[in-house]
């Protein structure tokens, strides 16, 4: 069984995806939720995660912050950048092999 962070800082957007995401159905056992990138990290180190969806224009650490330090820390993570911007430039920032983008 797997565990998601869903990392926003829009709390209806969170809970958007909370209730959309077919868990069960894909193995997951848990789906954890964090308010800003910093919260976000702290979790991602106290928990196992195995899929973290990152919002990229959040306060305290912002989603690119938080896709380089989660990429050194944590190799093995599987990241979902997710952004409602027009502006493509949150989302290149993130444009790194293993990363999917989700506009």
């Amino acid at each position: 069984m797997y565990k998601v962070l869903i990392i926003d800082d829009e709390e209806p957007l969170r809970e958007a995806i909370n209730i959309l995401g077919d868990w069960t159905g894909l193995g997951v056992s848990e789906v954890l939720e964090a308010t800003d990138g910093k919260v976000g990290l702290a979790m991602l180190r106290e928990h196992k995660i195995d899929l973290a969806l990152v919002d990229m224009k959040m306060p305290e650490l912002n989603g690119s912050e938080l896709l380089q330090i989660a990429e050194r820390e944590f190799p093995d993570l599987l990241l979902i950048v997710i952004s409602g911007y027009n502006d493509f430039e949150y989302t290149r920032q993130a444009s790194a092999p293993k990363w999917w983008i989700i506009c």
